[in-house]
């Protein structure tokens, strides 16, 4: 298992999201003024900030983590980073934590 996290700064208020792409799935963390949800907002998920996937998931081929962000007058949720390579970066057992800072 390859577990992530996403924190928000205290400043950052906005929505923030860090998703893991592989095996034709999708995983996702969310934090939008100061609450945080997995892969779906309802009262099951809310305060997790935290998701794990199996390794072989995580260090495939496809698999990337895509950062995503509210943008713009509308707060339109937009991708603006992605995170390619990761059998490169972790592995079993690894801990990755995110933390957006800013808005």
């Amino acid at each position: 298992m390859v577990e992530f996290k996403l924190e928000s700064g205290p400043d950052v208020t906005w929505w923030k999201q860090v998703t893991i792409l592989g095996g034709g799935e999708s995983w996702r963390v969310w934090n939008q003024d100061g609450r945080s949800w997995c892969d779906w907002p309802n009262p099951s998920t809310f305060n997790c900030n935290t998701h794990s996937q199996w390794a072989s998931i995580v260090t495939g081929n496809d698999a990337r983590f895509v950062f995503s962000k509210a943008k713009g007058l509308f707060a339109t949720h937009t991708d603006m980073y992605v995170l390619y390579n990761l059998s490169e970066r972790l592995s079993g057992g690894d801990r990755v934590t995110f933390r957006w800072v800013r808005d």
